[in-house]
């Protein structure tokens, strides 16, 4: 056998797997079992369990120390670790849209609320006078609420252009 070409079978075939994030393309790969070698500087083992994968971490680490007592198990994670750990940065770009979007809604309110006061105010001699020859507290109300519901209509339409 010639050097650098080993002896192989093939005992079985996945699907490209993604391994630093969800967004990453698909990478292709091969599965060998462990050997000590050059290749052997790290080594990767995924574990399937239907219980708390966290619970067997000593177990884990009981077995590859029987196996060989030179190697150093650590960075033990759940998938959905990994997978938290993946999205990141899209959940603090969400975070933080959020935020602002909370920010410039507390804005249009507080514009909206001063434009309403700034006209009430200026109609404050009018409003007394529709008071003075009978108009309900309702009836002024629904007068002010009317021309809030006109500037934001009219604010609403003019964004969509």
């Amino acid at each position: 056998m010639s050097e650098g070409v080993y002896d192989v079978e093939i005992v079985g075939v996945v699907r490209d797997s993604k391994y630093t994030g969800v967004r990453e393309d698909r990478v292709r790969a091969v599965y060998v079992p462990f050997r000590p070698g050059p290749w052997a500087s790290s080594v990767t083992v995924h574990l399937r369990t239907a219980g708390d994968p966290i619970a067997l971490a000593s177990a884990v680490r009981t077995i590859i120390r029987d196996i060989d007592r030179h190697i150093s198990v650590f960075n033990i994670r759940t998938v959905e670790d990994e997978i938290g750990r993946s999205l990141l940065r899209e959940r603090l770009v969400a975070t933080i849209t959020t935020l602002f979007g909370g920010l410039a809604l507390t804005l249009a309110v507080v514009g909206l609320y001063g434009v309403l006061s700034y006209g009430v105010a200026q109609r404050s001699r009018e409003l007394g006078i529709r008071v003075a020859i009978g108009a309900t507290t309702g009836r002024i109300r629904w007068l002010v609420l009317r021309e809030a519901a006109w500037l934001l209509g009219m604010g609403l339409w003019s964004g969509w252009e």
